[in-house]
């Protein structure tokens, strides 16, 4: 797992300050840190960084300055999983220093002298940490809260969200994947005030300043498509309405995002139906899946009907140009997701699918 960064992120609603007693009644807290952290996210003017789906910034707090270069790679189901790579940076430098990355985290062919000569800010992100490594089940978990600020060009918007990164364990994929399942369960047991927040910090930037991420290439179901791969890809459509819906606020992201949920929940009662079997961890020994199935279909039959209920008003309220109304209507689903604890439905799903043996195996 060299240089590979695997988080889970939450949105906050309001304060979350029970957080860290939460955690220290689920496992051994250490190193408790507040830091007051200033990044500035660079790319040329072509948007090649972004083209490589890379995000290149330097951070600097208290007692650090760095460079970090992320690629971006899945994104499903709540789980984030991208290549990292950070160096020290002298605190004088104001531009990167491509040369300390490992070549190889670079397309082949690039010419890093010529990508770095180009490179200018496009954003800064600065916000408040107050983290703390958490030893729950084996694993080594960084915890953190995050509040302040994202810059895109003329535009700002807020941050306030919780940050969960694996650091070290001592098992396998898929029991990793248990044990942060695990985790987020007995922080919901908490009535922590979390909710979801698909996109990271760089992602919503880039949708401040207009990129083509904010677009949406809808699947569609073909015959070499399974069941499982389908609900992976309606997961993912999920995630993007979802994060999509809460920087732009538009009524057509609100009905593609209840429309997933809708189809989700029938691919989920499909998948129920087909009684595949669920192996648990390196015993390989069969649990009984169901009547987790049946708390995922039922919270999110219970965010569906709410963010249908509110799908009208959203769009008469669009149509008004009422920016105001909107905004509270987007903290209506945001809270939605924290009272159902669809929050933490799809990393509950994506663990199922883990589990599962399909029929035809």
């Amino acid at each position: 797992m060299d240089n590979v960064e695997v988080e889970l992120k939450f949105g906050v609603l309001g304060e979350v300050d029970r957080l860290f007693a939460a955690l220290g009644k689920l496992g051994e807290t250490k190193n408790p840190q507040r830091e007051d952290l200033r990044n500035v996210y660079f790319d040329t003017e072509d948007k090649r960084l972004f083209a490589m789906n890379a995000g290149l910034r330097i951070r600097r707090g208290p007692d650090c300055c760095e460079q970090t270069l992320k690629i971006r790679g899945n994104n499903v189901g709540g789980l984030h999983e991208r290549e990292e790579y950070s160096v020290p940076l002298e605190r004088t430098r104001r531009k990167p220093d491509l040369s300390l990355f490992p070549r190889d985290a670079f397309p082949r062919g690039t010419d890093l002298k010529d990508l770095e000569r180009r490179l200018r800010g496009v954003c800064e992100i600065n916000f408040n940490r107050e983290r703390c490594d958490l030893y729950y089940k084996d694993c080594v978990f960084e915890v953190s809260w995050d509040r302040g600020v994202i810059k895109g060009g003329s535009q700002t918007f807020p941050i306030n969200e919780v940050e969960i990164e694996l650091k070290d364990l001592n098992k396998t994929r898929e029991e990793a994947l248990l044990v942060m399942s695990s985790l987020v369960t007995s922080l919901a047991q908490h009535r922590l005030a979390l909710t979801l927040e698909p996109f990271s910090k760089m992602h919503r930037a880039s949708l401040l300043l207009d990129n083509d991420r904010n677009t949406q290439q809808f699947i569609g179901i073909k015959p070499f498509l399974d069941l499982h791969s389908y609900i992976i890809e309606l997961l993912s459509v999920f995630d993007n309405m979802y994060g999509l819906l809460l920087v732009k606020r538009e009524p057509l992201m609100l009905g593609c995002l209840n429309a997933s949920v809708k189809i989700l929940i029938r691919a989920l009662k499909e998948l129920r139906l087909k009684g595949e079997v669920a192996l648990l961890g390196r015993t390989r020994e069969p649990i009984d899946y169901r009547e987790d199935l049946d708390h995922i279909i039922k919270r999110l039959k219970q965010f569906h009907g709410l963010c249908r209920k509110l799908e009208k008003k959203f769009i008469a309220h669009a149509l008004e140009g009422d920016t105001y109304k909107l905004e509270q209507y987007v903290d209506e689903i945001k809270t939605y997701a924290n009272v159902t604890q669809a929050f933490i439905v799809p990393l509950k799903i994506r663990v199922l699918l883990s589990l599962l043996i399909k029929s035809d195996d």
